[in-house]
This record gives structure tokens, sequence and C-alpha cells, in this order.
């Protein structure tokens, strides 16, 4: 699908919906770099790993997370089960987010849900889907809500 400029996507300005996407391999972060540089309405950081997505997780408010569930040292249920964990901690609302897999079987599939995932994007990805899911998830965000950075204490 050729991705073209779409007025149903939320944001574009000031308020424009921030997303991370956390991925692993190099060619698919290249990937999805490609296909959000074309969604001008909204912010994206694509981290790396799981370490790295926490970082980031840490200094931005994020409106949705999209997380690769095979990464090494730490998967995507271990950073959703920590992105909950400080959510709860600091009084946070509950971010959106959304597995990334080439293949999900139901126990893996209860096991994302039980960690705190709410959705589900198959790989490879399709920006057709892809932006679905985006218009899905963020569509009822508060005018209030910002991508600004913040400041976040953890133990």
């Amino acid at each position: 699908m050729t991705f073209q400029k779409s007025a149903s996507l939320p944001g574009g300005g000031v308020n424009r919906p921030r997303i991370l996407f956390v991925e692993d391999n190099d060619i698919s972060r290249e990937l999805i770099r490609r296909i959000f540089r074309r969604m001008e309405e909204l912010t994206v950081d694509v981290a790396k790993d799981g370490m790295e997505a926490l970082a980031l997780h840490q200094q931005y408010f994020y409106q949705l997370i999209f997380m690769d569930l095979q990464m090494p040292s730490m998967n995507g249920i271990e950073v959703t089960r920590e992105i909950r964990r400080r959510e709860k901690a600091d009084g946070l609302n509950h971010t959106p987010v959304i597995a990334v897999t080439a293949y999900v079987g139901e126990e893996d599939r209860q096991r994302c849900l039980e960690a705190g995932m709410n959705d589900f994007l198959t790989k490879p990805v399709d920006t057709e889907a892809l932006v679905k899911k985006i218009i899905s998830h963020t569509r009822n965000l508060p005018e209030d809500e910002t991508s600004e950075p913040v400041e976040r204490h953890h133990e």
C-alpha cells in the first residue's frame, strides 16, 4: 500500500500524538522509520531494545507503544510489565501497548494480555494495518495530553 497523507490520523501541530516503536531488528527498524517519516501528524521514537524503550518511556509521555515481543536481554512482555509498574507507581494513565510479532499463539496472546498489552500487530508490518491501530488507539486522546519531555523518578 502506498501511504497517502490521511486526514483521519489524529494530531498535527502541537498536540500530535507521540508514539514509541520498539524493534531490535536493524532492517525492520529502518522500514518502520521510512513508514513513519510519511506520517507528519505523529511524533515517533524508535527504540532498538527494551532498555532503550524504558529510558525513552521515562523521558516522554507516549500515547501509544508498539512492542516487539522477541528481543534479547529484555523481551516485550518484560518491558510491558515494567511500564505498567511505573505507570501505577507514578499514578499515570495506562498507555496502550500493541504487541508486534510474526506469530502469536493462544498461550502467547494470553501472556501478552496478562502483562498489560492491549492489542496485536502482525509482522511484517503493513502500513494500512499500522494506521488502523494508531487511529483506533489514539482517537480519544484528551486535548491537553502532551508529548513533551517529563521528569520521572524511579528506583
